[in-house]
């Protein structure tokens, strides 16, 4: 929810970047992964390879999250403008 938050101008778009991101954590994930237990280092050795890359996942989240631990949302900025209401349209009844 932190992406809609500063993409005000097109949230479809930065969802869209923001769902191809995981999708390339997992592609990489899996493919360092294969190639470690190619190489040989067992078969414990993806659980190294996720460690290894949850770690700076890890530290960009506890620096995203401010001083002090204050996170985004403890901020007085809404993480998503709310909808102007419309009123509800008159719709013609029809007769049978």
């Amino acid at each position: 929810m932190r992406v809609l938050t500063h993409a005000t101008g097109s949230p479809t778009l930065a969802s869209s970047v923001n769902i191809a991101a995981f999708n390339v954590g997992n592609f990489l994930g899996v493919r360092v992964s294969g190639l470690a237990i190619s190489a040989g280092l067992g078969w414990t050795s993806p659980l190294w390879v996720g460690a290894a890359f949850a770690t700076p996942g890890l530290v960009v989240l506890l620096a995203a999250s401010g001083p002090l631990g204050q996170s985004a949302a403890a901020t007085d900025r809404p993480a998503v403008r709310p909808l102007k209401r419309q009123p509800p349209r008159k719709v013609p009844s029809r007769e049978l």
